[in-house]
């Protein structure tokens, strides 16, 4: 479950297995090397023990730790594998397994305690010292073909429960125990601090308990109208300044029509703590789930004069056969939060996937490494560029007008389109006029309304008003990439990341698009950022189209 993007990543390992061509059987998984550096390499089990089974993997769910741990890699020393919401099918079972078969499909519970200390005896083996967790090193985790756990971990799914859904029972299981843990039932009013994907899960929890009324609370619109859709009676959009928690507290309570019995803190930030703490009722119960900051001032004293029971999340235990029992049953739907699908390797991709509207295009996503980035839209991200973009252009043009004031009218109509070209898309934001065609000022004119509308029609135009260059550049380019490429691995590692996926989209770009040198040059010339290329393959067949008539004219 990825922190941040209102859903899951589910990677899906189905088909030939990424390893085994040419009858060659290797367990394989993707192992982190570095900052931004994943890469499959072989895995050796460890053996298989009389109360283990060996499942292979097919489907695993990306968590917001693994994202970090990507992207940071903070405080390992050690090469590792990430990847603990899973499930699969059971390959092969130890000598004392009797309550599993092969291919038994069964969600993995990814914690292994030591089932000895006092905490393991009592119940509470999700606070044991000794914890090894999938994913947490030095013990790896499950973004592999197979792995080898303890058979009392593996819980078998019934058939209307997809191997996808087992993989949610993970973080489904981190609402499950909170509203254990809050004794959420059909008279209990619950308030939840954050729409992100545990606040999510929490909400269905929630339902799925009984509880009557839900409201939740988020910064962020567009999570909150997700969180309706998923069934809260009630979504309240709020500041993240710390002075309008009084404020808001009366707008929750007033909501909510009555007393909130049990908050839930999905975020783990002052705010949402001090929130949470005022809008309880006497005698209620808030819940840390989230864990944001180790530190922070709340008042605890009015909330401990209202014996207002503070309860603390972590994990949790004794969960998935009631996870499994909502799914099964229909109580609770996982499915919505699944939003986007890779394969094992990064050339795979399930071809039944549904990329929403805002979602990265599978072509982008395939020249990615499969934690990427947040699922940030490319739309937004034009948008944003273009807007920073059109202030500097604007600021540029007003400085050329009175500058070019005493000249003729011709260079100061020159001025003007030169402004109106930059503003047009950031690809050619401040690229010389002589890299553009010589339509390239009436087709900015003509088209300078609908740009502004619509991101992908401005990047339309952009492509058209670029020329064919000589293929000399092109060499150029490619020489420049090897040069680039030659740098230390360790110094450089993010900026050959980028430079690898640059030479990817121009590898791709020429085959679709030949030719497409100016394209490239342009591109690599301005740096523009790869993430802002997804909007070209999302107008390939209109781009194709387009260069065809360009060619023509040539």
């Amino acid at each position: 479950m990825a922190h941040g993007d209102g859903g899951a990543q589910i990677i899906c390992m189905g088909g030939k297995a990424h390893g085994e061509e040419d009858g060659v059987k290797k367990n394989m998984a993707a192992w982190l090397l570095g900052i931004k550096t994943l890469k499959i390499h072989p895995y050796h089990l460890p053996p298989l023990g009389p109360h283990d089974v060996k499942v292979r993997i097919k489907a695993l769910g990306i968590y917001g730790s693994d994202v970090h741990h990507f992207k940071v890699k903070r405080n390992l020393t050690v090469y590792a594998i990430f990847g603990h919401e899973c499930a699969g099918i059971i390959e092969e079972v130890g000598s004392e397994v009797k309550s599993l078969q092969v291919g038994d499909r069964v969600a993995l519970e990814p914690g292994i305690s030591c089932r000895r200390c006092n905490l393991c005896k009592g119940g509470r083996y999700n606070l044991c010292p000794e914890m090894k967790f999938f994913g947490s090193p030095p013990t790896n985790g499950s973004l592999a073909n197979k792995v080898v756990h303890p058979a009392n971990l593996c819980f078998k799914l019934p058939d209307n429960v997809s191997l996808e859904e087992g993989a949610m029972c993970e973080p489904l299981s981190v609402g499950v125990h909170a509203c254990r843990r809050a004794e959420i039932g059909p008279e209990t009013n619950v308030l939840i601090m954050g729409a992100g994907p545990i606040g999510l899960i929490t909400l269905l929890a929630a339902r799925a308990f009984g509880a009557p009324r839900v409201i939740i609370a988020d910064v962020d619109d567009q999570r909150l109208s997700i969180a309706k859709n998923l069934g809260a009676d009630e979504i309240l959009q709020v500041s993240s300044n710390l002075q309008d928690v009084e404020e808001e507290v009366l707008k929750i309570q007033t909501a909510m029509g009555s007393a909130i019995d049990a908050s839930f803190d999905c975020v783990g930030y002052q705010k949402t703590m001090c929130t949470a703490l005022n809008a309880t009722r006497l005698g209620g119960k808030v819940c840390l789930i989230g864990l944001a900051l180790t530190e922070m001032t709340v008042p605890l004293t009015p909330a401990a004069a209202r014996e207002v029971d503070v309860l603390g999340i972590f994990r949790y235990r004794n969960t998935w056969p009631l996870c499994i029992e909502f799914l099964g049953t229909g109580k609770i739907d996982i499915k919505p939060l699944i939003t986007h699908r890779f394969g094992f390797s990064q050339e795979e991709r399930n071809p039944k996937s549904k990329y929403q509207a805002g979602t990265p295009f599978p072509e982008y996503e395939r020249l990615c490494n499969i934690f990427g980035k947040d699922h940030a839209t490319g739309v937004i991200q034009i948008n944003q560029r273009r807007e920073r973009e059109k202030c500097m252009a604007e600021q540029q043009q007003e400085q050329h007008q009175n500058a070019a004031a005493e000249e003729d009218g011709a260079a100061e109509f020159d001025n003007d389109n030169v402004g109106e070209t930059a503003t047009a898309s950031p690809m050619n934001a401040g690229t010389p006029s002589s890299v553009l065609g010589s339509d390239a000022s009436a087709s900015a004119r003509k088209g300078k309304r609908a740009r502004e509308d619509d991101p992908f029609q401005n990047l339309v135009k952009t492509m058209q008003d670029f020329v064919i260059e000589s293929k000399e550049e092109r060499v150029e380019i490619r020489e420049t990439i090897a040069e680039k490429k030659r740098k230390g691995p360790v110094e450089e590692v993010e900026a050959d990341t980028e430079t690898d996926e640059l030479e990817a989209v121009m590898n791709e770009l020429e085959r679709l698009l030949l030719p497409m040198d100016t394209v490239m040059g342009a591109v690599y010339r301005m740096q523009v950022e790869p993430k802002h290329l997804k909007l070209f393959w999302r107008l390939r067949d209109d781009a194709k189209v387009i260069w065809a008539k360009k060619l023509a004219s040539v």
